[in-house]
């Protein structure tokens, strides 16, 4: 088919990729990576990050995940069973430098800003500021891809937020934004010398984290979430993650309205959960120690919170603290980011319960090249979006649409449109006979709503079967303009 040249340019306020990451497991002294092995960058090749262990000589990094049985590809050969480990954050981090040192790119350090688009030339322009201070630049490109990671304000239970100004009170994402060291270190510049109190609010894997990096601090702490602590292998069930399981899970979240969407992710993810390792050492040191204690409140965001005497502790329901670490998170909100509000407002782009409601293609708005990954696009990506494979799904989707917005027919002949090869694939397959359907819904354990929506797509499939275009137009390759920048 040829080969397509893509210039790409990369606008983010750090100097080289995944350094937000690797500053995120620094701080929070992650060893292992919660994903599997086949979760990683290279979206169309499942054991790059494998392969790349092999080669290195650095398998013992790779270590079994919690859960055995689920598959996770059709590989199952030796090395497929590798898939299923979970690699050590050295390995990983050295994995995406070697894949960064192989592609063509070009990185501009700044802070997107907005997006328009030239009516002119039908080219978007993105503005972005280098420094603070600084005039604004601008890059020009046939296509954009917001990949910003979750965009939103942080979880901060109400009454602690007339705290988090002062040194008593700190979320985790603060650490992360601001580089300032371990969470382990950032404690002890905050609590020197004697032993104290400190109070962990979470109940994800953020808080469990927080609890052991104050207890090894030399500090007495409190763990205290909303409900007691669960603890799960991945981020989401394991079956989305299992070959076996994962396309039938996807159609079935596919099959929901849009506005019910966003409740079936939070119901996916349960709130966060904690990997068996660290459930296993809190647990232990909980109960063979009274210097860490877990509590279960259901009321914290109605908790008393105040400043004791000096203005030296935090008092909350009558116990006072040296120090309160708000591991909460992030509520995902993009639009109230000015670069996903300049687009809204530019082109119309229609939202759901403040997320982009992007098509199965991760369009953000009908005919327009402007695509949405990560987090932010879980309304389509569903649970586990956010995470590695979520990435891969979104990186192979667009992939998908860059290479079709690259190539142009050679004989002037209208395209199609284009089906994408994403798509659920049973839906896919069937002809729309009723004993074919009564076999796929047996055989998939598929819900009633999930029946009747394959007997909808079947129906439809086959209403305009043989009208379709071709996924990929034919004609030679159209190489990538390199991006402009002005300013």
């Amino acid at each position: 088919m040829g080969s397509v040249c893509i210039a790409a340019c990369v606008i983010d306020p750090g100097s080289h990729f995944m350094q937000s990451w690797n500053n995120r497991f620094e701080a929070l002294d992650i060893s292992h990576l919660r994903s599997p092995a086949f979760a990683h960058p290279v979206a169309f090749e499942p054991n790059a990050l494998v392969n790349f262990a092999i080669r290195e000589g650095r398998t013992s990094e790779l270590v079994d995940s919690p859960v055995c049985c689920w598959v996770p590809t059709t590989d199952l050969s030796a090395q497929g069973s590798l898939l299923k480990a979970l690699p050590s954050s050295a390995l990983f981090q050295d994995f995406c430098l070697s894949l960064e040192a192989e592609l063509p790119h070009r990185w501009l350090t700044g802070t997107a800003t907005s997006v328009c688009k030239d009516s002119s030339t039908g080219e978007f322009r993105v503005h972005y500021r280098a420094a603070a201070g600084e005039r604004e630049r601008t890059v020009v490109a046939r296509a954009v891809i917001l990949a910003t990671g979750p965009v939103g304000k942080w979880n901060v239970p109400a009454p602690f937020g007339k705290l988090l100004a002062s040194r008593l009170v700190l979320h985790t994402e603060e650490l992360l934004i601001e580089s300032r060291g371990t969470l382990r270190e950032e404690i002890t510049r905050r609590c020197p010398g004697e032993p104290a109190r400190v109070l962990v609010i979470g109940g994800g894997i953020s808080a469990a984290q927080a609890a052991l990096a104050a207890f090894r601090a030399g500090h007495q702490v409190v763990l205290r979430s909303r409900r007691p602590l669960q603890t799960r292998a991945f981020d989401v069930s394991s079956d989305w993650l299992d070959v076996r399981h994962a396309d039938r899970l996807r159609y079935e979240f596919l099959s929901l309205p849009i506005k019910s969407r966003r409740g079936a992710v939070r119901e996916a993810s349960s709130g966060g959960s904690v990997p068996a390792t660290y459930m296993e050492e809190i647990s232990r040191l909980s109960q063979s120690s009274t210097a860490l204690q877990l509590e279960v409140d259901e009321e914290i965001d109605r908790s008393q919170v105040c400043l004791g005497p000096g203005g030296e502790h935090v008092v909350v329901n009558g116990d006072t603290f040296a120090m309160v670490i708000l591991a909460t998170g992030v509520v995902a909100a993009p639009s109230c980011s000015p670069l996903y509000h300049s687009v809204q407002e530019l082109l119309e782009a229609p939202t759901i319960d403040g997320l982009p409601h992007v098509d199965n293609l991760l369009r953000w708005v009908p005919g327009e090249d402007l695509f949405v990954l990560g987090a932010n696009a879980v309304l389509e990506l569903g649970p586990g979006g956010g995470n590695l494979l979520g990435a891969m799904r979104g990186a192979r989707v667009v992939a998908n649409e860059l290479c079709r917005l690259m190539r142009k027919p050679s004989d002037g002949q209208k395209v199609g449109p284009a089906r994408s090869i994403f798509s659920n694939k049973y839906a896919g397959v069937l002809d729309g006979s009723e004993p074919e359907i009564d076999v796929l819904v047996q055989r998939l354990h598929l819900s009633a709503k999930a029946e009747t929506a394959l007997k909808k797509a079947s129906k439809h499939r086959s209403a305009t079967k043989g009208t379709r275009g071709v996924i990929l137009p034919h004609g030679g390759p159209t190489p990538f303009r390199r991006p402009r920048v002005s300013g």
